[in-house]
């Protein structure tokens, strides 16, 4: 009878560590703060994720548009905590390594497992032709995404 006891024991042993691994892949993988940038311009969507910002070598984010067009913002923050995560979002448009213009400035309180959408645009047909960056800071993060001002060049005439 004993035997059939220490098979159970270890049965319930590797369950119990089969489940620490899932909770720690969980707990790994899963909570924190999480930002997800959208850029749009001329019907097209562009997605930038937290692990995109992660990666070396890829920062800051370029983005070509053309001159004279409207560019769309959505900042997406996702809190996976159990705790409440209040934080300062800043966006700002800069030239040069001055500040043109403050795009959007607010405190904001998000819940656990919530998250908290921001929208701004940056109409270009109001700039100087030139990159610009636009700096989006959330506490101490801070995301860069370079504006690259394409000037549309003229359709070329037919040749006869």
């Amino acid at each position: 009878m004993p035997e059939k006891r220490r098979g159970n024991l270890y049965l319930y042993l590797g369950l119990a560590c089969f489940l620490a691994i899932i909770a720690v892949f969980f707990f790994d993988g899963y909570l924190g703060i999480y930002d997800t940038t959208y850029i749009t311009s001329e019907e097209l969507e562009q997605e930038i994720t937290a692990e995109r910002w992660g990666r070396k070598g890829d920062y800051p984010f370029n983005y070509g548009v053309s001159y004279g067009e409207p560019v769309y913002f959505r900042y997406e923050i996702d809190n996976r905590r159990f705790t409440k995560y209040p934080t300062s979002i800043e966006a700002s448009l800069w030239r040069g390594g001055e500040r043109v213009l403050t795009l959007f400035s607010e405190e904001r309180s998000i819940g656990p497992f919530d998250e908290v959408i921001v929208e701004w645009a940056v109409d270009t047909s109001l700039l100087e032709p030139e990159n610009h960056t636009v700096k989006i800071e959330r506490g101490k993060v801070e995301r860069r995404i370079i504006l690259r001002m394409e000037r549309e060049t003229p359709p070329m005439p037919p040749k006869w």
